[in-house]
């Protein structure tokens, strides 16, 4: 019998599903020698959110731009890491209302506010980097395909590229907020 606990690609979630593979072949074979492996197993389920916090969950929190321009929330759902714009340096347009979504492709999301907009999503952990990500650039209304690699206990190294041209991609180095107060982000 087959437990299929997710479909990401996630290790944590990889190693739960072996462990609940193995807890179920032991409880239906129902034998004392198979039984005697359940409690270890168990303890090792029980592990798995520190696992998945020690690898992934790392990306979660504020990161501030190379320029300092604007402050990204980075945060788990579900298996997936996605960012939003929490603070922008300048965020007013040029008649002082707030920065909007004018260059999005889709008129009907035109209006949005910059502020709180979804701007990454999708980044699954794999092998010490999040992959398979994308980033929309409000500045010029595009998606661009990107990945995050820890460099440092406090900073990340974001790589975007258009389609499948990742030498031709933009980098950038990030750094965690430490004062998340200076930002108006407590």
């Amino acid at each position: 019998m087959r437990i299929n606990s997710s479909h990401s690609t996630s290790g944590a979630l990889h190693y739960a599903d072996l462990v609940l593979n193995c807890i179920v072949c032991a409880l239906f074979n129902n034998t004392l020698s198979s039984m005697r492996f359940v409690l270890p197993l168990l303890f090792l389920l029980m592990q798995l959110p520190a696992f998945a916090q020690k690898n992934g969950g790392f990306v979660e929190g504020f990161w501030l731009n190379e320029t300092g321009e604007y402050v990204i929330q980075i945060y788990q759902q579900d298996a997936f890491y996605n960012g939003r714009i929490v603070w922008i340096r300048d965020s007013l347009d040029m008649f002082s209302q707030p920065l909007r979504d004018v260059r999005n492709k889709s008129p009907q999301l035109r209006s949005r506010l910059v502020k709180g907009m979804e701007v990454m999503r999708s980044f699954e952990y794999d092998k010490g980097m999040w992959k398979r990500g994308k980033v929309y650039n409000y500045k010029n209304g595009n998606d661009y395909n990107a990945k995050l690699k820890r460099i440092s206990e406090d900073r990340l190294r974001w790589v975007g590229y258009y389609g499948i041209f990742f030498f031709l991609g933009k980098k950038e180095v990030w750094t965690r907020v430490a004062d998340a107060g200076r930002y108006g982000l407590n």
